[in-house]
């Protein structure tokens, strides 16, 4: 014979229909992902595909930094036997596209993994949308730039890509085209936030 219980909110050892429908038993159901990374975490095999894939990113993010050539700090010798400046070829000779691919393991990963307030998926979202953005500015800047350096480059090309405007307004035209489409696909759900984001 089982005991009853004073609390009505202790679970019974077993439930009958009376008692899910009374609520007693009832248990919340989960999230999608809250069941799929459960269903992960108890397999040892997915644990270790997952450490893997993490090395994985770890060196392709950091690639640029690890496989680099040049030396991380360097002192400029003079002449007279003084040392001159102190220089970074390694940050000196990073292409755009490291320097973007650095900055989204860096900060975008923990900023998406962090506990902070919000939906991690818009956080996603919102950094898989800026990342987006950010490729297309890089790529669309070698575009041009590749263009107006071109040898068969027409002398106007050459002339304007002397002046000063040259830079500033070739960087507007650019944020500004890749901003356009993001600004109507974008992954939040007010406007305002979705301008802010792009």
């Amino acid at each position: 014979m089982t005991r009853a219980t004073s609390n009505p909110d202790a679970m019974p050892e077993s439930v009958t229909g009376v008692h899910l429908m009374q609520g007693i038993g009832h248990q919340e159901a989960k999230g999608f992902w809250a069941e799929a990374w459960m269903q992960v975490f108890r397999r040892p095999g997915a644990l270790a595909g997952l450490a893997w894939v993490a090395i994985i990113a770890f060196f392709a993010v950091f690639a640029p930094v690890i496989a680099n050539g040049h030396p991380l700090l360097m002192w400029e010798k003079l002449d007279d036997g003084s040392w001159g400046n102190l220089s970074s070829p390694l940050i000196r000779y990073l292409r755009p596209s490291d320097v973007l691919l650095l900055f989204g393991g860096v900060l975008l990963l923990p900023w998406i993994f962090l506990p902070l307030p919000g939906k991690r998926v818009d956080r996603a979202w919102a950094a898989i949308t800026a990342s987006l953005q950010a490729g297309l500015c890089v790529i669309a800047a070698g575009t041009v730039a590749s263009i107006f350096n071109a040898r068969d480059a027409a002398d106007w090309m050459r002339a304007w890509e002397q002046s000063k405007a040259f830079i500033p307004l070739a960087t507007g035209i650019i944020v500004l085209l890749a901003a356009i489409p993001f600004f109507f696909i974008g992954p939040l759900k007010k406007w305002h936030s979705n301008a802010l984001l792009v």
